[in-house]
């Protein structure tokens, strides 16, 4: 199937960084949905299948770790970029999955955002 609005699932320990995601992406045309992670790896429910998983992570917990292992395992997930956002560059050097397209350093420019998400969605395998 492919569309030509791309999904965008933001997964956020907190949600003041959802919703500034959710409006920044919105006005840039896309759709958006949130997954709340909190401090726990409950199971992850991945709907619409998206164009693009964003995870902001505030810290490299073992929690968080353990939450990128199940991603990167997810089998309805193999093929979807992923772009992460974080305060500590420490967290970068743990990722283990493989489709990660972008990386970001909080803090970081608007439009420098909006490009890691334009560059990473070229991997989408559900866009045209």
């Amino acid at each position: 199937m492919t569309r030509s609005r791309p999904v965008i699932a933001v997964l956020a320990d907190e949600e003041d960084f959802y919703d500034l995601y959710e409006a920044i992406l919105s006005r840039e045309g896309y759709t958006v949905y949130s997954i709340l992670t909190g401090h726990h790896t409950a199971d992850i429910p991945v709907r619409n299948e998206p164009d693009l998983l964003i995870i902001d992570l505030v810290d490299s917990s073992p929690n968080n770790i353990e939450l990128l292992r199940k991603l990167g395992n997810d089998i309805r997930l193999r093929q979807v970029p992923v772009m992460v956002s974080t305060d500590n560059p420490e967290v970068l050097d743990l990722l283990e999955l493989p489709n990660t397209r972008e990386a970001l350093v909080k803090p970081f420019e608007l439009e420098e955002f909006i490009s890691a998400v334009r560059n990473a969605l070229v991997f989408s395998p559900w866009l045209d």
